[in-house]
C-alpha cells in the first residue's frame, strides 16, 4: 500500500467530486491514513436532483449487474486498492479483527451475488417484479414509496453494507453518506456498483453534519444507523428508518446447562468484536447473576484469543474509561486492557447485579461489554422490549412461546445459537423492503398486451 493518504471523495455518475475542505482520518495507532472531502449542501441537492432525471434500467437488469459488482468488488483493485489492501484500511480505522472483516468482506460479496434470491425472499410469495405472467388476470408488483433513499451509514463494522443495495434491486436510487471513521467500504462498493453498469443507480456523499441534514431533507426516503440520540431524533420521521442501539440479550433458564451456556454467552459477547449491534450487551440468568458472572470471565480468559478482540487509540479508551464509570453495579472484573504497537487491546468487560438494572441493561458501547443480571420470567417482557437480538437458552416451552409472542423484539434463536447469527435471506431487522415498498395491484385487458413487446413491467 502507498505511504501517503488514501483518498475518499463524492462519486457520482463517471464523476469524484474533490473539494478542498477535508478531513484527516486516523487509524486506531493515530496515524494518517486517508483524508476525505466533505460536500456541501449545494452539492448534495445538486446530486438528488440529477439522480431523478436520470434513466431507469429493468428490475432484472439492475439485479444482473448488482452480481456483475459482487466479483469487482472481491477481486478487482478498486480505488487503487486491491482486497486485501482495502481489508488493511478498514482494520486500521475500526480496531476490529482482521478475521471479522475479511468474514464480513465475503458476507458483502454473496449478499451481492444472490441478490436475486434474497430479493424473492423478502417479497410476498404474490408479488412478481419481472414476468408478465398473468397480466391478464392481475398481479401484485412492488410500488416504491419514493424515487430517492440516502443512506447514512455507521461505521462500526462493513458488515450493514450488504444491506442498502437490497434497494437498489428495488429501484430505488441511492445515495450513501460514509461512516467518519470508515469509509472505505461504502466507496469500494459504489465504486464496483458503478463499474457493473449502475453509475446512474448510486452516489457516494461524503459530507458533514450539516450534510446530513440536507440529504434527509432532499431524499425521499433515509435510513440512519446511529446512537440513541438519533433514534430520539428520528423515531417520529415518518420518512426514516432508524437502525438504532441492538441492546441483544442472552436468556439462560435454569433447565439449561450452565457449562455450555456460558459459551454461548461468550460467543455472543465477543462475535464481530462486539461492536456490532447484535452483540450481546446483557445476560439474563435464572439463578446467581455473580457465580455466572465469575465462570463468563473465567471462560473467556481461558479460552479468547487477543486476535479476536478489538484495538482501540489512547483516546476512545479514556472514553470508555469514562462511559464505564458513570454506571453502578455491584461488582466487576475491571477493564482490562493491553498496550499493543502504540495503541490498546481491549479485554470483554463484565460486570453484574443481584437485582434488575435498568440502567446497565440499556447499556451499549462499540467493544465486548456486558452485564449478567437476574431475571423472573413473570418480568421478562419488560426486560426483553425494544432489543434487536435475543438468545433463549431453554428448553421451557411456555416461557419460549411467550417470548415469541412479543411485538418488538427483532430476532429470537432458541438454543445454541448465538445473538450474532445471521443469514442473508432472512431480516436483520425486518426487511427493508417493509419500509420501502408496498404491494399494487395490476391487471392489463387481454387486447392490450402486445404479443412482441418488450418488456412491460420494466419496473
Amino acid at each position: 500500500m502507498n505511504i501517503s493518504p488514501h483518498h475518499v471523495d463524492s462519486i457520482e455518475s463517471d464523476k469524484i467530486y474533490v473539494t478542498k475542505n477535508r478531513y484527516i482520518l486516523k487509524s486506531y495507532m493515530e496515524k494518517d491514513i486517508a483524508d476525505v472531502g466533505i460536500a456541501p449542501s449545494v452539492y448534495i441537492y445538486d446530486l438528488v436532483n440529477k439522480m431523478k432525471s436520470n434513466s431507469r434500467l429493468p428490475l432484472a437488469k439492475i439485479q444482473e449487474s448488482i452480481q456483475k459488482a459482487a466479483e469487482i468488488f472481491l477481486y478487482d483493485e478498486v480505488n487503487g486498492l486491491t482486497i486485501n489492501e482495502y481489508i488493511k484500511l478498514v482494520h486500521q480505522s475500526t480496531g476490529l479483527p482482521v478475521s471479522i472483516i475479511d468474514s464480513s468482506t465475503k458476507n458483502i460479496y454473496e449478499s451481492l451475488k444472490n441478490i436475486e434470491e434474497i430479493i424473492q425472499e423478502m417479497l410476498p410469495s404474490g408479488m412478481i417484479i419481472s414476468s408478465k405472467k398473468k397480466l391478464t388476470e392481475g398481479v401484485s408488483i412492488p410500488a416504491r414509496r419514493g424515487n430517492i433513499l440516502s443512506i447514512i451509514a455507521a461505521g462500526n463494522g462493513p458488515g450493514l453494507h450488504a444491506l442498502w443495495p437490497q434497494a437498489i434491486a428495488l429501484g430505488y436510487k441511492v445515495i450513501v453518506k460514509p461512516s467518519n471513521i470508515e469509509p472505505f467500504t461504502a466507496q469500494r462498493l459504489v465504486s464496483s456498483l458503478h463499474r457493473a453498469g449502475l453509475k446512474h443507480y448510486i452516489a457516494l456523499c461524503c459530507t458533514d453534519h450539516r450534510g446530513v441534514g440536507t440529504l434527509i431533507d432532499s431524499t425521499d426516503l433515509s435510513i440512519v444507523y446511529g446512537d440513541a440520540n438519533t433514534v430520539k431524533k428520528y423515531s417520529n420521521n415518518p420518512k426514516v428508518l432508524v437502525q438504532g442501539p441492538g441492546y441483544s440479550k442472552v436468556i439462560v433458564s435454569s433447565d439449561s446447562n450452565n457449562e455450555s451456556a456460558i459459551a454461548l454467552a461468550a460467543k455472543s459477547i465477543v462475535s464481530l468484536g462486539g461492536a456490532a449491534c447484535v452483540s450481546a450487551s446483557s445476560i439474563f440468568v435464572e439463578g446467581d447473576s455473580r457465580l455466572f458472572a465469575e465462570k463468563l470471565n473465567d471462560y473467556i480468559k481461558s479460552n479468547i484469543s487477543i486476535n479476536d478482540l478489538p484495538k482501540v487509540s489512547l483516546k476512545k479508551l479514556g472514553f470508555f474509561k469514562e462511559a464505564l464509570n458513570s454506571y453502578r453495579s455491584d461488582g466487576n472484573f475491571k477493564f482490562n486492557y493491553k498496550e499493543f504497537d502504540g495503541a490498546y487491546i481491549l479485554y470483554p468487560y463484565i460486570d453484574f447485579s443481584a437485582q434488575d438494572n435498568k440502567d446497565l441493561r440499556q447499556r451499549e458501547l462499540p467493544f465486548p461489554c456486558v452485564s449478567v443480571l437476574p431475571f423472573e420470567q413473570q418480568n421478562l417482557y419488560d426486560l426483553l422490549k425494544g432489543s434487536l437480538s435475543v438468545t433463549l437458552y431453554s428448553k421451557n416451552i411456555k416461557m419460549i412461546n411467550e417470548v415469541l409472542s412479543y411485538p418488538d423484539i427483532g430476532n429470537i434463536y432458541v438454543g445454541d445459537i448465538p445473538t450474532t447469527w445471521m443469514s442473508n435471506n432472512l431480516p436483520h431487522d425486518g426487511y427493508i423492503s417493509e419500509f420501502l415498498i408496498k404491494g399494487r395491484s395490476v391487471r392489463f385487458s387481454d387486447d392490450w398486451i402486445m404479443k412482441n413487446s418488450e418488456e412491460i413491467l420494466a419496473l
